[in-house]
């Protein structure tokens, strides 16, 4: 954990908070592509410098060149990775392969890395073009400026997941079509979602009634983060009130 270095091929878990002049993107690249045993797979940019050209950037160019080419991770987390919203679409487009191929993704976290509605949507394709969607437990995507129409297309992408237990939204834009879809995801018979944060987004009155529909006949669901939804009003939470109350 901390300054990446990759001499270790033993090692089942890495979490990087810096890279120095030292790396190279091409080690990066080989060292997780190549690599059987690697679990987790963490990088907290919060610290790096991710301007056109940064040693950061050619670094991380090469490691999801690798991450595209592994079948080993269960965890991939990106925190706090400033890319342009250019390098961003790179970036999903070249981990495309891992998260339509890797049956062992379990938990996929891209947080505070303003990924905006191209990217999202480049996401959602990949995702629902997956091959083992059983397998993924936990989509992590809080901060990343998702509107509501690009929302939308992540949440129906998710349709055939039956296995996800926790899904997270918060600090976002999503709204009225997003909890649309989303209210679908939650009547689904076969939903195992347990957890559902959309906190601090456009959600309103409307929003409250497409979820409320549909939590009234969901009994999975057993936390729904609504903290900072200022657009709902009495009248909305009297009819989220009302589901509460229902046997």
């Amino acid at each position: 954990e901390g300054v990446a270095s990759f001499d270790d091929w033993s090692v089942d878990s890495i979490v990087v908070d810096w890279v120095d002049e030292s790396m190279s993107g091409e080690e990066a690249e080989r060292f997780v592509g190549g690599n059987t045993r690697l679990k987790k797979l963490a990088v907290r940019g919060e610290s790096m410098e991710w301007n056109a050209g940064s040693t950061a950037l050619k670094w991380f160019d090469g490691l999801c060149a690798g991450v595209a080419r592994n079948r080993s991770i269960t965890h991939l987390s990106f925190r706090e990775c400033s890319l342009t919203n250019e390098a961003l679409a790179t970036t999903i487009a070249t981990l495309a392969p891992f998260l339509e191929l890797n049956a062992n993704l379990c938990r996929l976290e891209i947080v505070g890395c303003n990924i905006g509605d191209e990217t999202t949507r480049l996401l959602a394709s990949a995702l629902s073009r997956r091959d083992e969607k059983s397998s993924l437990h936990r989509i992590i995507l809080d901060a990343n400026n998702i509107g509501d129409d690009s929302g939308h297309d992540l949440v129906n992408a998710l349709r055939g997941y039956e296995n996800l237990e926790e899904f997270s939204l918060g600090d976002n834009e999503i709204g009225q079509r997003s909890c649309v879809a989303l209210s679908g995801l939650l009547s689904s018979p076969s939903t195992k979602l347990k957890e559902l944060n959309i906190e601090n987004n456009q959600i309103d009155n409307d929003c409250i009634a497409h979820l409320t529909n549909a939590l009234v006949t969901n009994s999975v669901l057993s936390e729904l983060n609504l903290s900072f939804s200022c657009r709902i009003t009495q009248a909305g939470w009297k009819t989220f009130a009302s589901c509460l109350q229902s046997p």
